[in-house]
């Protein structure tokens, strides 16, 4: 399994996907891709000790990758780890938004695409994923892999999107939750759940499409305030421990909005530069009777 560089939102992405995998016993291995240079070479032979699995995930119902997930105890053995065979591997890509033209992640395909020029029987699934394109073609990353390659979505937009592409035969496009959406409290390193403050949690990134005026909100508010980017936080402990200890959440992150229904807070997510969030919303989010979207690029919103 292969882990792109990214926030405590894809390590919740990563904790999910590793939970559902252990539960279900399917041996793997986690490469790390970080900023350090990691060769072709060294990651290449890293994959040869992955085990051989083929004939998984073929079609496209919401649950389908855990349906297929489940399907893959039965090719390995409830106990038993398969002789590794070069030429038979699955390569599972953590899932997240970094494949699009906004993040523009696609070196981690380019990457995977090397790694199985010589071996035409591996099998490449691209975990839950939004995607965006500047313009309506299939990206040449996706493209230039000539093996059996399964995209999932993790909402309804990005499988339109990438449906009404046209894509080469061996490029199956699925569509299933996102993976952190497999977590419970009890998975996260929850110290405490005061509930004392109401948090705000912005974007300033490139997604970023809301004026947030936190000032307005602090004059009208009973309960303390806390304004923060919460992706500049030490590490994941601390971003699980400022929701936890909130009582009411609002954002235009989608993973805060995703552990803050995890953890039953009242939460309020708004939209981001294109349609991930209010689309993860409808499609995974909308059953957490604690979760809104409200769809303003304005915090707070006008009054009528």
């Amino acid at each position: 399994m292969l882990d792109p560089e990214g926030g405590f939102g894809d390590q919740l992405i990563l904790l999910g996907l590793e939970k559902k995998l252990q539960e279900m016993n399917i041996h793997y291995r986690l490469l790390e891709i970080r900023k350090s240079p990691l060769t072709n070479k060294a990651l290449a032979a890293a994959l040869n000790s992955l085990p051989g699995l083929q004939g998984v995930i073929r079609a496209s119902r919401p649950d389908i990758m855990e349906r297929r997930l489940r399907q893959l105890i039965g090719l390995l053995g409830k106990n038993s780890v398969p002789t590794p065979n070069p030429s038979e591997e699955v390569i599972l890509l953590r899932g997240g938004a970094y494949l699009n033209d906004i993040w523009k992640g696609y070196g981690v395909l380019q990457l995977v695409s090397k790694i199985v020029q010589n071996r035409p029987r591996a099998i490449i699934i691209i975990s839950p994923q939004s995607f965006y394109f500047d313009k309506h073609r299939f990206p040449k990353a996706f493209a230039e892999i000539e093996q059996e390659l399964h995209v999932f979505c993790r909402e309804t937009e990005s499988y339109k999107l990438l449906a009404s592409l046209r894509h080469p035969e061996n490029v199956h496009v699925h569509l299933s939750a996102d993976t952190a959406l497999y977590l419970s409290s009890s998975d996260l390193p929850v110290h405490s759940r005061r509930g004392t403050y109401i948090l705000i949690a912005p974007r300033l990134d490139r997604e970023s499409v809301v004026k947030w005026r936190v000032e307005k909100v602090r004059k009208s508010s009973r309960k303390p305030i806390v304004s923060k980017d919460v992706n500049l936080l030490p590490n994941l402990s601390s971003f699980v421990d400022i929701v936890a200890n909130s009582s009411t959440v609002y954002t235009d992150r989608l993973h805060v909005s995703i552990l803050a229904a995890i953890l039953n807070k009242e939460t309020y997510l708004l939209p981001n530069s294109y349609h991930k969030n209010q689309s993860a919303y409808e499609f995974s989010l909308k059953r957490f009777q604690n979760v809104h979207f409200i769809n303003t690029k304005e915090f707070p919103p006008p009054q009528p």
